[in-house]
């Protein structure tokens, strides 16, 4: 099991900044909201994600996890966090963003890359 996968309510992660998105998952396109992104080709849907404006301001920040939410459509994993106290349109909702763009995250105040498997805690 990975570090992605025991996130929980009140964690911290720290997300990918764009430049490392896009070394992994090749340059972003344009999504469909005003300044979101989307990574990945629309035809292989479970693959492609897209990054919201808002979360696109806090990419390379640390967060603090608010809920950890399945998604009945696609069975991926969504973390709503607290913003970082940058204003929004819509300021009473979450920044949320998909597991891909978790970097790292804060176990025993100490941080782990997101995909890094348990069992260097042993």
């Amino acid at each position: 099991m990975k570090f992605i996968n025991v996130i929980r309510e009140g964690d911290f992660v720290r997300l990918k900044t764009l430049s490392q998105l896009e070394k992994e998952f090749g340059k972003a396109g344009k999504g469909g909201a005003i300044g979101s992104l989307f990574f990945g080709e629309m035809e292989n849907f479970l693959e492609s994600f897209y990054v919201n404006n808002d979360v696109r301001e806090e990419l390379g920040n640390v967060l603090r996890i608010k809920r950890v939410e399945i998604s009945d459509l696609t069975n991926n994993v969504f973390f709503h966090a607290e913003s970082n106290g940058i204003a929004y349109e819509y300021a009473d909702e979450d920044v949320v963003f998909d597991k891909k763009i978790v970097d790292a995250v804060l176990i025993n105040g100490k941080w782990y890359q997101a995909d890094t498997d348990l069992n260097i805690l042993l």
